[in-house]
């Protein structure tokens, strides 16, 4: 495949046929040490075909797409013919694609006119000022250029690219490039990293890298996205458990515990992919603020993995260096003789994608030569080879290395898909490279940052089909292929494809250091032999105690915790005084966090707290009631100490109006004298199933309904319908309505 032949090809991007197999590529290599399976995240879409999913193509869409700059302007002249029709080449192999470049900014001595381009689409530079010229090159997102010249709305401009017959010059749009002239002076380079789009807190770490490798080319993507959004789509939550994990092994600020994730219980954490956690909220913004990583190593999980002109043999060679890719000569399985840096440079030329990133890949997934997974001696697949572990991950049934050459093989979805089977080594490293292609660098993921955070302005969709769910992947890989790079290669114009969000916070938001338990859990709390209410719960704070009739001189506050690091303060033998005392019991976990729970203590002396006339039992349930029993008559019945008060609702939760009638599922809280409430009962009044507080021929038939299927009765309105007190709901409970409506029989109301 030629440069034109490429160049039609990233024309073609947008597709249906690869947006249909970017939706069916969502399956992953194998963990590293350091990395978990990214299987988990990526059922966000099927990699078979969905019935029903909505995601078909239309005949419509199946043909080419255009430009960005042809769908601008598909309201001119619909005579207007295409580039393929009009472009006379003016060079052997165009149109070609310009490189990146640092603009020499530091050096000018005269102010210049800077145009970047602004579209995610390529954008065709023209031989005149007008789309019926013939195409030179494509020029791509963030790519700048000199501005020599305006005419009819259109850029002449200077790309400092050069070929056999000089330098490309041409005209390009002006409704899809930005303009900014910059000065000379000391705040030039600052200025032209506004221009790019970085906004101040990106540009100081920018500057100290321009003045280490000025060769440097810094590309501002931007998302479109704010930092909240991104944020809330990237954390764990019910929908995605397992968005972004961490290693079991770190340190417990770097897990998250929040909703779910911990079992104070066991004081283990929720497990994802095997045995990896879910990442603490505060991970995974630190991981995903590229301000944290804009220095000379870190940079490189920005770096952007499209074929770009500098990307040479001589450059291939030295990423391999010292490792099986730097053999001369290799024989292939047809006898073929080939060089790696050779070919991954021919590959990734005609393919679009960095020939220095597929031997980046290849170093770190192989390792050696001899590995099973190219060395066509696997016993269960020989002859297959899988240069990228493409679909290399362990099963039920096969190893890594077996399920890689399974699909090596032809297997799964499409089984000639990517140039498959993959039975020579070159077929594989095309094949391969195709695969990591279309799924990844041209849908817009190019940078090992955008393979885990998909955000990126060139994606389709945010925030799916990420290629990993270790939160730190992204950042260790770069680690790993920063380290590829010798000082020789960092001299190339290497690209950094910077993801740039609005509303970020003033500073780069930090990675938690935190460590130790945290369970600060209380496995119960007692208070001598007295009843706490509410009853006991580990995630419930306050609680009560009433203390009536005799009241002792002390009693003995105790608490036991879920884990034995948890340190206790607050407990012990406590004297006590009338009225109301609060008594908190601070736990600390081993990480330092503090839960304080509470435990107010009412003691009433001789005096009796309550001495109510109705039966309570001790799921806080008050039995006893009449029917047409009203709120006053009930809080008389009540027994309240002197200086207490009641409040009634009903069971919604509205307040209920004095004179009214009491209901099934009717609520009263009663307070001390001091305003703390000291008790919360409910009303069980037998029979009343519809909780009107009367007994008629409806509730009977909502027993019967209940009892038949046709209806169904819940909460404390099931709990009346036992009218027998036997624990069931039958026939002769519905009898027992219908016998006290008719006058023949009576619901015994205190449930004994």
């Amino acid at each position: 495949m030629n440069r034109r032949e490429s160049a039609k090809l990233m024309r073609r991007a947008g597709s249906a046929v690869l947006a249909f197999l970017l939706l069916l590529s969502l399956i992953t290599r194998p963990a590293l040490a350091d990395e978990p399976p990214a299987a988990s995240l990526e059922g966000a879409v099927s990699t078979e075909a969905s019935p029903g999913s909505g995601e078909t193509s239309t005949e419509a869409d199946a043909g080419e797409t255009d430009t960005a700059e042809e769908s601008a302007s598909s309201s001119e002249s619909s005579e207007e013919t295409t580039p393929e029709e009009t472009t006379k080449e003016p060079f052997a192999d165009a149109p070609y694609i310009v490189p990146y470049r640092s603009f020499p900014v530091d050096t000018l001595t005269a102010p210049v006119k800077l145009a970047l381009t602004t579209i995610v689409s390529p954008l065709e530079l023209r031989t005149g000022p007008a789309k019926t010229y013939p195409q030179l090159a494509w020029v791509r997102r963030g790519v700048v250029l000199e501005v020599t010249g305006e005419e009819n709305g259109w850029f002449r401009v200077s790309t400092g690219y050069s070929v056999e017959d000089g330098e490309i010059v041409g005209y390009v749009s002006g409704k899809y490039v930005r303009t900014q002239t910059i000065s000379p002076g000391s705040n030039a380079y600052k200025n032209y990293l506004t221009f790019l789009g970085f906004p101040e807190n990106y540009q100081a770490q920018l500057i100290t890298l321009h003045q280490q490798y000025p060769s440097w080319v810094f590309v501002a993507n931007q998302t479109g996205e704010s930092w909240a959004t991104a944020i809330a789509n990237e954390v764990n939550r019910p929908t995605y458990p397992g968005m972004s994990l961490i290693h079991p092994q770190s340190i417990s600020s770097w897990k998250k515990a929040s909703d779910g994730y911990y079992n104070y219980e066991t004081s283990t954490y929720a497990s994802y992919d095997g045995d990896w956690n879910a990442a603490s909220d505060e991970l995974v913004a630190y991981y995903l603020d590229p301000r944290n990583f804009l220095n000379s190593t870190d940079i490189f999980q920005f770096l952007d993995q499209t074929y770009d002109p500098y990307q040479t043999v001589d450059a291939v060679r030295r990423i391999v260096v010292g490792s099986f890719l730097a053999a001369e000569s290799v024989t292939d399985a047809d006898g073929t003789v080939f060089n790696y840096a050779t070919e991954l440079v021919r590959i990734g030329r005609e393919i679009g994608i960095s020939p220095l990133y597929l031997a980046a890949v290849i170093r770190q997934e192989i390792g050696f030569a001899d590995n099973p997974s190219i060395n066509g001696r696997s016993e269960k697949y020989p002859g297959y080879y899988n240069y990228y572990n493409i679909f290399a991950y362990t099963t039920a049934d096969e190893s890594a290395n077996d399920h890689g050459l399974w699909y090596a093989k032809g297997q799964g979805f499409g089984a000639t898909t990517y140039n498959r089977p993959w039975d020579t080594r070159l077929k594989a490293l095309k094949g391969g490279a195709q695969y990591m292609a279309e799924n990844y660098v041209l849908a817009g993921q190019n940078t090992l940052y955008f393979k885990k955070y998909n955000s990126s302005c060139a994606a389709k969709s945010h925030f799916l089909h990420q290629y990993m769910t270790n939160v730190r992947g992204a950042h260790s890989e770069g680690q790993h292929m920063a380290r590829g790079y010798d000082a020789e290669l960092r001299q190339l114009p290497l690209v950094f494809d910077i993801p740039i969000y609005s509303s970020l916070p003033a500073q780069p938001c930090p990675c938690p250091t935190g460590d130790g338990c945290i369970n600060n859990r209380l496995k119960s709390i007692t208070v001598g032999d007295y009843e706490l209410f509410p009853e006991y719960d580990k995630d419930e704070l306050y609680y009560n105690v009433i203390i009536a009739g005799e009241v002792p001189a002390s009693v003995t506050l105790s608490a036991e915790a879920y884990h034995p690091t948890a340190k206790i303060e607050g407990t012990g033998t406590i004297t006590l005084k009338n009225g109301s005392t609060e008594y908190p019991i601070k736990v600390t976990a081993e990480n330092g966090d503090v839960r304080v729970y509470t435990v107010s203590i009412y003691c009433a002396g001789e005096a009796a707290v309550i001495d109510p006339k109705y039966t309570i039992t001790s799921d806080k349930l008050i039995t006893g009631l009449s029917f047409g029993t009203k709120t006053d008559g009930f809080i008389a019945n009540m027994g309240l100490a002197a200086g207490m008060t009641a409040s009634l609702f009903t069971a919604d939760g509205t307040a209920k109006e004095s004179g009214t009638v009491m209901m099934n599922g009717d609520t009263v809280k009663i307070f001390a004298a001091g305003g703390k409430m000291i008790f919360q009962g409910t009303v069980l009044l037998y029979g009343d199933v519809n909780g009107d507080g009367n007994l008629r021929m409806s509730d009977m038939i909502k027993v019967r309904n209940h009892i038949l299927g046709t209806g169904t009765l819940e909460g404390i309105n099931l709990t009346a319908a036992d009218c027998n007190h036997d624990g069931d709901i039958r026939m002769s409970d519905m009898i027992k309505i219908r016998n006290e409506i008719l006058g023949t029989g009576t619901i015994v109301q205190t449930g004994q």
